[in-house]
């Protein structure tokens, strides 16, 4: 029991080193003083919300209905009961 606790423990510490040594080695591979300098980035798109409406229209209004050429419909509806 107590050399599988001793295996499990130096398993745990080689991992532990090796994912240190590797993010360390990662971390060390930045970008050269000689590489050219990135372009500014654009400048973020313009989402929807931000847009002003260019046209407005009420289609409860007989003008805002005039606008697109339509009409409304209208339709009584009935309930049926079951027996």
């Amino acid at each position: 029991m107590l050399s599988k606790d001793l295996g499990l423990l130096v398993a745990c510490a080689a991992l532990a080193a090796v994912s240190l040594t590797l993010s360390a080695v990662s971390a060390a591979q930045g970008p050269s003083a000689s590489a050219p300098a990135a372009a500014p980035a654009p400048p973020p798109p313009v989402i929807p919300p931000s847009l002003p409406p260019s046209y407005v229209v009420n289609l409860m209004t007989p003008e805002g209905i005039a606008a697109f050429g339509t009409q409304w419909k209208n339709e009584v509806g009935r309930v049926a009961r079951g027996r």
